[in-house]
């Protein structure tokens, strides 16, 4: 049986995941389906390329979101960022930026997700909503994933470097394909399958 997809079942999804930190009204929905967009997207769906002036979250409601830069051959890619279900990705360094984000914003799943313009998050009259407080918590969940991957760079031993990411990103390691870890962990193949069998 294929998934089911729906725009609405995008913005509930969130809302959701919001209902979570704070008591949600019909105001919230009126604010999500007024300033936001829900998107329908395909596995390896490009959303952001680098360099992009887009000023936006995209919010992942169901599937997985990646950051990724390829070599200049195309040859390689590396992931520089996962987003799994409740978690957002950035066109930028942050809200209060202008700096684009590195790599393209690339869907690794078929999924659902909301795009959040920054200038929606500003608007008058929406204090109330705690619009402010809910980008926040998204730049805390991604900073507390990039905490845990940082120092996966600075372990020599790829092998090591895999087994600790099992054991620190479990999460992650359960929904990424081993390719997909091996280049979000920039080790090869080999020693993604050699590790998992010693899990």
């Amino acid at each position: 049986m294929s998934k089911y997809y729906s725009k609405t079942k995008a913005f509930n999804l969130l809302l959701n995941y919001w209902s979570k930190h704070r008591p949600i009204s019909e105001e919230h929905a009126l604010w999500l389906k007024e300033n936001c967009t829900a998107h329908i997207v395909k596995s390896e769906q490009i959303l952001y390329v680098e360099g992009d002036r887009q000023k936006k979250i995209y919010f992942v409601s169901e599937g997985i979101l990646a950051r990724r830069k390829l070599t200049p051959q195309k040859k390689k890619q590396q992931l520089l960022a996962i987003a799994p279900p409740s978690y957002g990705l950035f066109t930028t360094k942050h809200t209060h930026s202008l700096t684009p984000a590195e790599g393209d914003i690339i869907a690794l799943r078929s999924g659902l997700l909301v795009s959040i313009p920054y200038t929606s998050l500003a608007l008058e009259g929406f204090n109330h909503l705690g619009l402010d407080e809910f980008s926040k918590q998204l730049v805390n969940k991604k900073k507390a994933m990039l905490d845990k991957l940082r120092p996966l760079a600075f372990e020599r031993d790829a092998m090591q470097r895999y087994l600790r990411f099992a054991r620190d990103l479990p999460e992650l390691c359960s929904i990424l394909w081993q390719q997909e870890q091996a280049d979000l962990i920039d080790v090869s193949i080999s020693t993604v399958q050699r590790g998992f069998s010693r899990l």
